[in-house]
């Protein structure tokens, strides 16, 4: 994202801030359209549509839901035939795997999991590991434990049996005192020794890390890493977490709540050091950056 685009994304935060600040929507409007952010918008939505026309889409499942804060949904496999695998919500609220062969158009589907439940929020996430396999992660919405697959070594299967964890831990739900599992978001950092991070809304409601130093089949229980000073179970983060795969891992949140009025919006380069209250009070944060190791947050 280039620099003039971050000015306007944080120009049209401010101009929301003014439709919850005054009862005037008209002069709200003025200062927004004044800002021209919506030259931007309709740019971008202009290309996109254009870019859309003629083109011919296919569906590969009639019945499949996904939620925002479990990512990646989709990814592409490196193997000897490469493909992209996928997954959602069925209906029903089984968990259901797709891997398409990208040559033949060959799908391939299997159940990972049978009516776990009725919720957008369950859809899986996946990862490519650095030895070729892969790994599926889900959880339920606000209860349970968390869920993983590895790849099977059966042609006629995607996924080996599940895996259920209990990623929180006694230490840290005594500081954050509500037990809820949500999300899942996978990542493998090849300059850590082929590290996996897994981060979900967990413990209290916050933002939590678990990490795997053997490639996936054990984890480590979870901590939280963006909390306020304190416990309020009313201050739920909603994260979306990128990563090069190498060394860094980008995110981007919102310290919201759903008793807020306005939208907070924070940039944070590559995975940070977070110290409890570094967030208290403010709207953009730039966070001192650190190599990513989780002995930090002991």
């Amino acid at each position: 994202m280039n620099d003039l685009l971050c000015r306007y994304i944080l120009n049209l935060n401010k101009i929301v801030d003014e439709f919850f600040k005054h009862s005037n929507i008209k002069q709200a409007m003025t200062k927004f359209l004044k800002k021209k952010c919506w030259l931007v918008f309709f740019a971008f939505y202009f290309n996109l549509f254009q870019g859309l026309q003629g083109q011919v889409y296919h569906h590969i499942t009639d019945a499949g839901a996904w939620c925002w804060f479990s990512d990646p949904r989709a990814i592409y496999l490196h193997g000897k035939e490469t493909s992209v695998l996928t997954g959602w919500v069925k209906e029903d609220g089984s968990i259901e795997a797709a891997r398409i062969n990208l040559k033949t158009k060959e799908i391939q589907k299997q159940i990972l999991f049978n009516q776990l439940e009725k919720d957008d929020h369950d859809n899986p996430a996946f990862l490519e590991l650095a030895d070729k396999g892969y790994m599926a992660f889900y959880a339920k919405h606000g209860r349970g434990d968390l869920y993983y697959h590895r790849n099977s070594e059966k042609e006629d299967q995607l996924f080996g049996e599940v895996t259920i964890f209990d990623p929180i831990g006694k230490e840290e739900l005594e500081k954050f005192p509500r037990r809820q599992v949500t999300y899942a978001n996978p990542v493998q950092l090849s300059n850590e020794n082929n590290r996996i991070y897994c981060f979900g809304r967990w413990t209290g409601y916050k933002p939590n890390m678990m990490w795997s130093e053997d490639n996936g089949k054990t984890f480590t229980k979870s901590k939280v890493f963006i909390a306020e000073e304190g416990f309020r179970n009313a201050n739920r983060p909603y994260v979306k977490y990128y990563s090069d795969g190498k060394s860094r891992i980008h995110f981007i949140l919102r310290m919201g709540t759903r008793e807020m009025n306005r939208l907070t919006l924070c940039i944070m380069p590559i995975m940070s050091k977070v110290l409890f209250g570094e967030l208290m009070g403010l709207k953009y944060v730039i966070f001192r950056t650190y190599h990513l190791n989780p002995k930090m947050l002991l």
